[in-house]
């Protein structure tokens, strides 16, 4: 018998709450779509009250439902780490009593995620997709990574090709559902949405067999752009694939992904696992007077597919104040004077001088390789190393 979420959504605390009732319907419509195989399912983008994972305990009591939460801290390296909190979801009177929970912080496209392979049974992964600014195919291939073979991934996001977009664009406006910056943070906006094939393709490049595929439409909107339905129709266009939403549904397959695997044709302009790094500092805190310098070691590991040429790579420490707002990104900057294979690591000391002015700083080592700019801000799979300075 199908679950209905109708009865459960007014025992769900906060349950009145605006965003809650806006997609309201998006979740009731998703609900459905969630494979009831395995017992432990990570929750991707979770966020207080907690309204989806709520239902999946509703839906299925017992299942061990662990957050990923969009904590602005856990949005950028310059600010917090990586953590976890104890969480309690509430007692659902009729469906299940309270749980224990976890909620990690992590960025989910710049930071390895802080599960062992094969960890996960499900990932549910709901409206995040269109905030990411790097690197979706980062995302997907972390949830292969974490879920065991054939565990399932749900992944919802706006469609930019619905009814309603294409009659905007034709209109002479941004097909996107919501393409306004916001005051929210860099992650508080549409960065880029997707068309149902472009989901389908970045989910199988990853390494998931396509299970379902398809569109909703689960808010408000004025009345259907009829004429638009007419002329896509003269095309052949598949109604089905023009709602404002797409669900898609995978199942990781038994292979394990390749140490790069290829992302789909035409999402990135370069290609993301040629040039990548782990950068170490052999200290963690430095202690100068101003005027003075010292001598910073520093090793580059090449964990790409694609050798570093000399002169045109270069090691970088970048000095940026306490509380990690950049100061001088190129406080050192040193060309490699030989080329770096892949799985070479290069032992560099890099003399660094005290900037002029006393007080505490950060020190992060980093790398420019051909075609790039800072490593960091390049690609997810670089890891640069951080020092605290203090000057006298």
């Amino acid at each position: 018998m199908r679950f209905d979420p109708a009865p459960v959504f007014p025992l769900l605390p906060y349950a009145d709450m605006p965003y809650v009732r806006t997609h309201e319907r998006r979740y009731a419509e998703t609900l459905p779509q969630v494979p009831t195989d395995g017992q432990r399912i990570l929750e991707l983008g979770a966020n207080w009250p907690y309204t989806f994972a709520n239902l999946l305990r509703a839906r299925q009591p017992g299942v061990d439902v662990v957050l990923a939460e969009n904590r602005e801290e856990s949005l950028g390296r310059l600010r917090g780490r990586p953590g976890s909190q104890p969480r309690t979801l509430p007692a659902i009177d009729g469906y299940c009593g309270e749980q224990p929970a976890q909620a990690h912080y992590f960025n989910c496209e710049l930071e390895r995620w802080p599960f062992a392979d094969a960890t996960f049974d499900g990932i549910v992964c709901l409206e995040l997709l269109e905030h990411l600014l790097v690197d979706p195919f980062f995302l997907c291939c972390e949830a292969s990574r974490v879920l065991r073979p054939g565990g399932w991934f749900v992944l919802t996001t706006p469609n930019i090709a619905s009814l309603e977009g294409v009659a905007r664009l034709l209109h002479g406006a941004s097909p996107y559902l919501y393409g306004p910056y916001s005051g929210h943070g860099p992650y508080g906006r549409h960065s880029r949405e997707y068309t149902p094939d472009e989901v389908k393709r970045l989910g199988e490049a990853a390494h998931f067999d396509t299970i379902s595929l398809d569109t909703f439409s689960p808010y408000p909107s004025e009345p259907r752009p009829s004429w638009v339905e007419q002329v896509l129709h003269t095309v052949g266009d598949d109604p089905a694939r023009r709602g404002q939403a797409i669900c898609w549904v995978g199942r990781r397959r038994e292979e394990t992904l390749p140490q790069f695997p290829a992302p789909p044709e035409g999402l990135f302009d370069y290609d993301p696992s040629a040039f990548n790094f782990h950068a170490e500092l052999t200290t963690d805190a430095l202690r100068l007077k101003t005027g003075e310098a010292s001598t910073v070691e520093v090793r580059y590991q090449n964990v790409g597919s694609q050798p570093w040429p000399a002169q045109e790579s270069r090691a970088v420490l970048s000095l940026l104040d306490a509380y990690g707002s950049p100061l001088s990104l190129y406080h050192v900057d040193q060309p490699l004077d030989h080329p770096v294979q892949p799985g070479e690591t290069l032992a560099l000391r890099l003399s660094l001088p005290a900037p002029a002015q006393a007080g505490d700083y950060l020190v992060r080592a980093d790398l420019i390789l051909p075609g790039t700019w800072l490593g960091h801000t390049v690609n997810p799979r670089n890891t640069t190393a951080w020092a605290r300075l203090r000057v006298e």
